[in-house]
């Protein structure tokens, strides 16, 4: 694969021009989407494609003449097929038929091709009658063999006949690991296997739903949501099956670091966070009157102490500890859920001055 610089485009139009590049034998290992990205040719590249219909000239210009100083080819086109396949045929880049599944065996064209001629002769001579069949073979082959039970298809979504030959392959090569470890991440695949981030999105995809799981969003935990699917899948792809439904949550911001978490990595697509702008300056506030200081809090009730050897003693000990903690805080509720999700409803007195 020819390791390619894509300049422009979008989040919406990536896939599209990633399809199309790859029909050519081309691999998008870098992306400059704005001018913020802007930056030398990498180390390695082989090949700049700028996006013509969504590309500013801000992006384009410098993106054109530092391949063209670094001697590296350069193809402008639109997203469109029909335009952009002819154009990078023409540059040298011509679509790449997909590679041919399996390898001829014994009893083929092929094979008998390279035995020798002397053997074949000897074969075809060779008019000696075969001796009769003795009484136990008779018995053996009068017995019903038994046919064993053809093995059940594996459960393909239907996004895998979507897919490139290229992604294909690597849906292949990842979905006995996505059975094994459903709780992995993205980045820990691409990491093992060594396939890019940027084009392992579509095959991990097609693999969970082959698998029945749903990923988790953002430090979410993943989850098994068919479990019949996934059990089959497993028995398929002989894999041992995980017995839990949901996995462990994840730190924030795990499941979507590229390069296997290495975000210094050369040679991938790196999303750098934007330049912060400097806050405006803040004026003085006014200068307020005096407000009067809210009346404090009336003292909590007194609460019977619970009989000796009572279990509930220490949940109400911790319940009035909680109760004087809101009171200081201002807060007026809190509701805990069984997954540990925590809500809390605050009073804030706001005081300000106003001029007629």
């Amino acid at each position: 694969m020819t390791r390619t610089l894509l300049v422009g485009s979008n989040d919406r139009w990536l896939e599209q021009m990633t399809c199309i590049l790859e029909l050519h034998g081309m691999r998008v290992d870098w992306w400059w989407p704005t001018p913020t990205r802007l930056g030398d040719i990498p180390p390695g590249c082989e090949a700049v494609v700028v996006a013509t219909d969504n590309c500013s000239h801000k992006l384009s210009k410098p993106a054109m003449e530092r391949a063209r100083k670094a001697g590296v080819p350069l193809i402008c086109g639109p997203h469109r097929k029909a335009t952009m396949s002819p154009l990078l045929a023409k540059q040298g880049f011509p679509i790449t038929p997909p590679p041919l599944f399996g390898e001829p065996t014994l009893g083929t064209t092929v094979a008998l091709a390279t035995t020798p001629t002397a053997m074949l002769r000897d074969i075809l001579a060779d008019t000696t009658p075969l001796p009769p069949p003795s009484p136990d073979f008779l018995e053996a082959i009068a017995m019903p063999i038994p046919v064993p039970a053809p093995k059940p298809a594996f459960p393909h979504p239907d996004a895998v006949d979507r897919l490139s030959p290229t992604a294909r392959k690597d849906y292949t090569r990842i979905l006995p690991l996505v059975a094994a470890t459903p709780w992995a991440t993205a980045a820990e695949i691409s990491k093992v296997t060594g396939i890019p981030s940027n084009v392992l999105f579509r095959p991990i995809r097609c693999a969970r739903e082959a698998c029945g799981i749903t990923p988790g969003v953002g430090s979410g935990a993943n989850r098994i949501t068919d479990r019949p699917r996934y059990e089959k899948a497993c028995a398929f792809l002989n894999v041992p099956a995980m017995t839990e439904d949901i996995g462990p949550t994840r730190p924030p911001g795990s499941a979507h670091t590229r390069n296997g978490g290495d975000r210094k990595q050369p040679g991938r697509i790196v999303t750098a966070p934007p330049t912060p702008k400097p806050a405006p300056p803040v004026a003085a506030p006014p200068v307020q009157a005096p407000v009067e200081a809210a009346p404090p809090a009336p003292a909590p009730a007194p609460v019977a102490a619970p009989p000796q050897g009572d279990p509930a003693k220490d949940t109400l000990e911790a319940l009035r500890l909680l109760l004087e903690a809101m009171r200081a805080e201002g807060v007026e509720q809190v509701t805990v859920n069984d997954d540990g999700k925590v809500n809390i409803r605050r009073r804030v007195i706001v005081t300000g001055t106003l001029t007629l």
